[in-house]
């Protein structure tokens, strides 16, 4: 995805964590849209730079949107990839 590029549906997923959203309540907001994996190193080194953009952005309207992408078989465990979410903070 580029800058100012029309956001996509995001087929495929099959849970939503920590709330569901859609593209017509994002719309007329800056939106981050962050793909990670629980196997990924640098992933969750970025993540705390990510949560300080949701966090110092939010009165801007920023809305961030977090997305797990599997890298192996290994990375489908839902409670692992839930784990790693409150871990992180996303």
């Amino acid at each position: 995805m580029r800058l100012r590029e029309e956001l996509p549906d995001f087929p495929g997923i099959t849970e939503w964590v920590n709330g569901q959203v859609t593209k017509a309540e994002l719309a007329g907001s800056p939106v981050l849209v962050h793909f990670w994996s629980v196997s990924c190193y640098m992933c969750k080194e970025s993540m705390p730079s990510i949560n300080e953009w949701r966090d110092k952005y939010a009165a801007n309207g920023l809305k961030v949107i977090g997305i797990h992408m599997p890298r192996s078989e290994k990375d489908t465990d839902i409670e692992t990839i839930k784990q790693t979410i409150a871990e992180h903070n996303l």
